[in-house]
């Protein structure tokens, strides 16, 4: 392993947080007429970016990265959206996205793959703004720190 990748995961490996979870938002009915869906409380770090992803087509796999430092919360505004992430000990875990009353939290240092079924909106709210340097794009790199010596706690 890349002596440079071998300390920055040093120092980020004492950063990173507990699993992945849903989050369930607050929703609040109106007479008859939809619902306003609140996700402040419940986020649990302090949003710093918002954007939503559109338009890709089905059996299109996207993702493909971890973050190194953020954390986010992923909510299907619209559709179903499949997440796989696999944290730093290899564990792997699945998740259907169908309803926008629901987020999940993914950590940093989490591997995302995220396929999206037709029409499917997904929103993400992060805790940083966007730095490409905080981007882990090369799996092996990624695997290649799962079988470091270090600790992943």
């Amino acid at each position: 392993m890349d002596s440079k990748i071998f300390l920055e995961y040093q120092s980020l490996s004492r950063r990173a947080s507990k699993d992945s979870y849903i989050i369930d938002f607050k929703t609040n009915p109106y007479n008859h007429s939809g619902c306003l869906i609140a996700a402040d409380e419940q986020i649990p770090f302090l949003v710093r970016r918002n954007y939503w992803i559109q338009g890709i087509p089905e059996g299109i796999t996207k993702g493909l990265h971890a973050h190194k430092n953020t954390h986010e919360v992923l909510c299907a505004l619209k559709g179903k959206i499949s997440v796989i992430l696999e944290n730093l000990d290899g564990e792997k875990a699945f998740y259907i996205l169908d309803s926008p009353e629901k987020g999940l939290y993914v950590p940093p240092m989490t591997w995302l793959s995220v396929d999206y079924q037709e029409d499917s909106i997904l929103l993400a709210m992060a805790s940083t703004t966007y730095h490409s340097e905080d981007y882990l794009s090369d799996y092996q790199i990624f695997k290649d720190l799962m079988t470091s010596p270090i600790s992943h706690n």
